[in-house]
């Protein structure tokens, strides 16, 4: 409680100074003993302060490891991630190179088919069934080599080898055979 500097100018006589002096030292004592009373507290508010202090520290550790302990886990798990990721691209490439392999395997098989139905439609001087699979087998090739299967090395013979097998059983059909049904056109 402040003390009202124009009261103190308006103290005359000597008796009013007195009752002051005794009513500001009154207050004073009552402000000491508020005082006195509120550092008495003091200790238990710190008491309490540190009693509260010591969990939240420790509950503040806890939540400190958990979340380290969260992020190794969710490092893990991103590096499990692209590992897997990689591995199943490795996969889809790998299956793509198999169907493609598949793929010429069907066309080959597909030619050797029209070469023996070429062999044996010569066999049997048919000539416009050999005409159709030599028709096919020319369509066959065109695939293999529109696809980029190199078709030859994968049945194991270069392309002349092919071609030159080819005209050789071809040469011989006709040697053997010297006499060829003519058509009328």
């Amino acid at each position: 409680m402040a003390v009202d500097l124009s009261s103190i100018h308006r103290l005359t006589n000597l008796s009013d100074i007195n009752r002051f002096s005794h009513e500001v030292t009154a207050k004073e004592r009552a402000v000491d003993g508020e005082l006195d009373q509120l550092l008495s507290k003091r200790t238990d508010l710190e008491n309490r302060f540190l009693l509260l202090k010591a969990p939240i520290t420790e509950n503040l550790e806890v939540v400190r490891a958990d979340s380290e302990q969260l992020l190794g886990s969710a490092k893990s798990t991103a590096e499990l991630a692209d590992h897997i990721s990689g591995k199943v691209r490795r996969l889809d490439l790998a299956q793509t190179r198999v169907n493609e392999v598949l793929e010429s395997i069907s066309l080959i098989l597909d030619r050797t088919a029209c070469i023996n139905g070429v062999q044996a439609a010569m066999d049997s001087e048919d000539y416009e069934v050999a005409a159709r699979h030599i028709f096919t087998f020319m369509d066959l090739e065109a695939k293999l080599s529109a696809g980029g299967h190199d078709a030859a090395a994968i049945a194991g013979l270069d392309a002349g080898q092919a071609e030159s097998q080819r005209q050789v059983g071809y040469t011989q059909d006709y040697t053997k055979k010297p006499s060829v049904k003519t058509h009328d056109c």
